[in-house]
């Protein structure tokens, strides 16, 4: 190739397009490579190529400068002169090479015209005024439209500006194309560097009535009802008027006269939905084929804003002919409007729950197909078969979580239940396990009538299918002493170990002996002793601390809720509940929508954790995970109080520095195992371990359980959640429609928050007075005051307003009639003959101060 040689791409046959990250040339063919030289480069070679191609009719010609985005470097090839400059401008480039895009349809005059009488004519530059402009006359009565009147000016060598001004449609709307032949949206958006002047030239266009706007920047082609015919020289009057853009509609959008919509319905679209926006309530005063006239009923119908449109003669479109967009009227509406405006809004996110029920077997099927081996499971409630299937129950385990569970957890699972809060009542039923972050692991869901037996028994039985039959593996469950649940679990017993959540242990024995901190620390330090012999003390404390409390503990199987008396199964010394309260908490905005919607937010829960656990778990590098590592480095500096002496092999002797005697226990390190049993609770070294191995001499952390380890978190949440398609591509069971379960509602507002504990602060800021003692100063009862006493109150002659803070004076004493004639009082208590006074009632008592106070 010569130093004036260059190369061209020339795409036809297809249109621009905004597809909202830049401008496109979608569609079409290409011509690859079309070699020229410099000399003998002019526009007709470009032409001479598209009647080869047949084409017949305008065309429009552009050509993207090297190096450049279609957005910011389209120049139109509209003459020789135009062609010469791109030449130059290649032989500039160190890749002497460029894309020419063409647009065919163009309307007469508007373009390059491919097919002439002339075989070799082509416009020259002489045939277009020095700017390349036309004259049009405009006539404004209104500004004209941001998108309407925006341009994009570059200049590449100060002789000639390329100009596009165009108007922003739909990308949608499919039949009627642009200045581009489908371009739908800003060509030069971002490129304000290079337009010098046009926020000017707008304004000037807005406010002249003779402007010179370029012929491609009319708008539409011949479909648009703007555009004219004729010589590109001719003088011709056309008024301008704005188009509605159904994506600028806003709480801030404001109307314009003149107007323009494309149908009736577009004009009513538009009015509704900016009444919405703004809390307005419309009538339509007049409305039929081809006019709507809207008013608003503020004001009782007093309000003065009103609007009209009416169809253009000889088109199909609608304009805005009057308008007053004014309220005079504020916002108002009933709680009653509210709450079902509201009910619908709901209804449009989320569905309807009544047919929500009836597309269940449909979203259960979808799970299935897109994740193997997941077990969903219905249970409906159907006397006969003339019956419709009523809903009962649903189960949800993904085969994803369930083999995370398998892979990585401890074999620990705690259970819980919690209320829905949709207009169907329900109950929630969770599993959720431990992974090796200590974090929760949710394994499975279901949804059922109330927290029975035979619920309870239904969940555990199908989670144990999933999971793994206790006749294969042992499992540990904690529970809350839920209804019916205690009764399941120990029907499975020995086969299961069972725990009870502390917490709720305590708040039992707190309401029926009392709390205070002593008794909690006490039981808590019971709770947490390791092994037998300090579990026992602590109880003999107990028993002299509170015998009735201590009873009630003894009467229970320790190990139920003991460490001492845990086994080493689940390699996990909790004793609370807070991994279920955790997860209950964690969906409760879930809690309150529809049944199929539930289930899917928290199946997309599902999908984004194990996403977002699988990246940081390739991420880190470490020993043992961050949670752990937190109190393993706890323990470990713990060690420093202890001592151990080498007893041979790995055995070794650790005794407490400062009690000898006292406190001395006996570390394995071949069986990992110390008389404390806190290793073979937890899975990791307790400090007398931890002093053992640094007196062998190594890291603590390599003794520590494989379920505390990096590779134990990432097969936990190596398998990701698939995701499902929408319900129109759901797969179709054949069955009858399942119907919502029956659910009585209570009279009133539903309970939305739960009744917390007394001891329970709702604020952070300040401090309640639940639980305080209160005295009354009246008799000195305890469990009210003085204000709220039901008892009678004695107030003796003359010292009434002495208590009442107005001194010892009789004259400031309101006297009753039983004070004026002490034998009309009668005094049924034998007390009152010994106090020199009458009784009155708090009514009268109350009136007494009034008195004074006026006094």
């Amino acid at each position: 190739m010569g130093e004036e040689d260059f190369t061209i791409d020339i795409h036809h046959g297809g249109k621009f397009h905004d597809l909202g990250n830049g401008l496109e040339y979608l569609g079409g063919k290409v011509l690859e490579d079309m070699h020229y030289e410099l000399d003998e480069w002019s526009l007709q070679e470009i032409v001479s190529e598209l009647q080869k191609l047949v084409y017949k009719g305008n065309a429009r010609i552009w050509y993207c400068e090297p190096g450049c985005q279609l957005s910011s470097g389209l120049k139109e090839l509209m003459s020789d002169g135009d062609a010469m400059r791109m030449g130059r401008l290649l032989m500039s480039q160190t890749v002497k090479h460029c894309s020419v895009y063409v647009v065919d349809g163009c309307r007469e005059g508007n373009g390059v015209e491919i097919c002439s009488n002339d075989k070799d004519y082509v416009p020259t530059e002489a045939e277009y005024n020095e700017s390349g402009f036309v004259e049009v006359e405009v006539e404004c009565e209104s500004e004209a439209s941001s998108e309407e009147d925006r341009f994009d000016d570059s200049a590449d060598d100060g002789d000639h500006e390329d100009h596009f001004g165009f108007d922003v449609e739909d990308g949608n709307d499919g039949g009627v194309g642009n200045a581009f032949g489908g371009f739908d949206g800003p060509l030069n958006e971002h490129d304000n560097a290079q337009t010098g002047g046009v926020d000017a030239a707008v304004k000037d266009a807005a406010v002249r009535d003779d402007v010179e706007v370029r012929e491609i920047s009319e708008g539409y082609e011949t479909e648009d009802i703007d555009s004219y015919e004729g010589d590109s020289n001719d003088m011709i009057k056309k008024r301008r008027y704005p188009k509605y853009n159904e994506a600028e509609m806003s709480r801030e959008y404001v109307f314009k006269v003149g107007l323009e919509f494309k149908s009736l319905g577009q004009f009513k679209d538009a009015i509704r939905e900016h009444a919405l926006l703004n809390g307005r309530d419309i009538r339509y005063i007049k409305n039929d084929k081809i006019r709507c006239r809207v008013g608003c009923r503020g004001k009782k119908g007093k309000c003065r804003w009103m609007a009209f449109a009416s169809k253009v003669g000889g088109s199909d479109c609608f304009r805005l002919k009057t308008l007053n967009g004014k309220h005079t009227c504020g916002r108002d509406y009933s709680v009653t409007k509210a709450y079902w405006a509201r009910r619908k809004a709901r209804e449009e996110v989320h569905g309807r729950a009544i047919l929500q029920y009836g597309m269940l077997r449909d979203y259960c099927a979808e799970i299935i197909r897109t994740n193997l081996r997941s077990t969903t499971q219905i249970l409906v409630d159907r006397p006969s078969i003339t019956h419709q299937p009523r809903f009962m129950r649903m189960y949800m385990c993904l085969n994803p979580v369930k083999q995370g569970f398998l892979a990585g957890c401890r074999p620990i699972i705690a259970v819980d239940g919690c209320h829905l809060k949709g207009d169907h009542g329900q109950q929630l039923l969770v599993a959720v396990g431990r992974d090796p972050n200590d974090n929760y692991f949710s394994i499975a869901v279901a949804a059922v009538e109330a927290e029975t037996r035979d619920s309870w028994g239904w969940f555990i039985n199908l989670l144990l299918d999933d999971i793994g039959d206790v006749s294969k593996r042992k499992w540990v469950f904690m529970s809350d002493q839920q209804k019916g649940l205690m009764q399941v679990i120990q029907e499975m017993m020995p086969a299961l170990e069972h725990r009870l959540c502390l917490r709720h242990l305590y708040a039992n024995c707190k309401k029926a002996y009392g709390g205070g901190t002593v008794l909690r620390d006490l039981i808590l330090s019971i709770a947490k002793a390791t092994y037998v012999e300090e579990w026992e003390r602590r109880m003999t404390q107990l028993m002299n601390i509170n015998r009735q409390c201590y009873e009630k503990l003894s009467s229970l199987d320790p190990k139920l809720w003991c460490k001492s008396h845990f086994t080493f199964l689940a390699k996990s010394d909790m004793l609370m509940n807070n991994i279920s309260e955790a997860f209950n908490g964690r969906i409760l905005e879930a809690r309150d929508k529809p049944i199929l919607t539930m289930f899917e937010w928290i199946r997309c829960y599902w999908m984004s954790r194990f996403a977002e656990k699988k990246k940081k778990a390739e991420k880190y590098e470490g020993t043992i995970m961050p949670k752990p590592k937190k109190r393993f480095d706890v323990i470990a500096m713990r060690a420093m109080e202890w001592q151990a002496r080498w007893a041979g092999g790995l055995k070794y002797e650790v005794f407490h520095k400062n009690r000898m005697i006292v406190e001395r226990f006996v570390v394995d390190l071949l069986a990992r195992t110390c008389s404390c049993r806190f290793w073979g609770l937890c899975g990791m070294p307790c400090p007398h371990d931890c002093c053992a191995i640094f007196e062998k001499g190594d890291s603590p952390e390599d003794y520590c359980s494989n379920f505390y380890s990096p590779a134990a978190y990432v097969v936990t949440y190596g398998n990701l959640v698939s995701p499902n398609n929408g319900e129109n591509m759901w797969p179709k069971v054949e069955c009858d429609t399942i119907i919502p379960p029956i659910f009585r509602m209570k009279p009133g507002k539903p309970r939305m928050v739960r009744i917390r504990e007394p001891d329970e602060n709702r604020s952070q800021t300040k401090l309640r007075r639940t639980g305080s003692s209160v005295t009354c100063s009246n008799y000195g009862q305890y469990g009210h005051n003085r204000r709220h006493c039901p008892n009678l109150i004695v107030s003796e002659p003359g010292v009434a307003a002495a208590t009442n803070g107005e001194g010892s004076n009789a004259a400031d004493t309101v006297p009753t009639a039983a004070a004026a004639d002490p034998a009309a009082a009668v005094d049924t208590d034998p007390a009152a003959d010994n106090r020199s006074g009458v009784n009155i009632r708090r009514s009268e008592r109350i009136r007494q101060r009034k008195g004074q106070g006026k006094g």
